[in-house]
């Protein structure tokens, strides 16, 4: 019996050493208004028009341009990308390229320059 039991608790540690718990994932952050926002690097410019609403960029699951066209509240934004998905736009002033606040012409902290600076993003679909 005490070997059985030694056996199980050797068995315990082994699986406890084998399996790290999961590191937190850093591309994911808790916003007020939305239970997740997940952060993504806006590149394409080729969706950025004169009307600067346009939001360019690889956003999962797939979509080219949101329109942000829905306050929520505060500095929350929801709009419908091509694929039919909802996705809800987390706006902040935060900062230029040059890590210099934003103002006039607002620069994502991404270096593209939208209208919105936008830091995060959450996709429904």
């Amino acid at each position: 019996m005490q070997f059985t039991t030694l056996l199980a608790t050797l068995t315990l540690a082994a699986t406890a050493f084998a399996a790290p718990a999961p590191a937190a994932d850093s591309s994911v952050e808790a916003r007020a208004g939305a239970p997740s926002w997940e952060f993504h690097s806006f590149r394409d410019v080729s969706c950025h028009t004169s009307t600067t609403t346009i939001l360019g960029g690889p956003q999962t699951p797939g979509s080219q341009c949101i329109d942000l066209t829905q306050r929520i509240s505060g500095n929350i934004y929801s709009a419908t990308s091509p694929q039919g998905c909802k996705v809800y736009a987390y706006v902040n002033g935060n900062t230029n390229c040059n890590g210099a606040p934003g103002n006039g012409a607002l620069l994502s902290n991404t270096c593209s320059a939208y209208f919105f600076p936008i830091t995060s993003i959450r996709v429904d679909c």
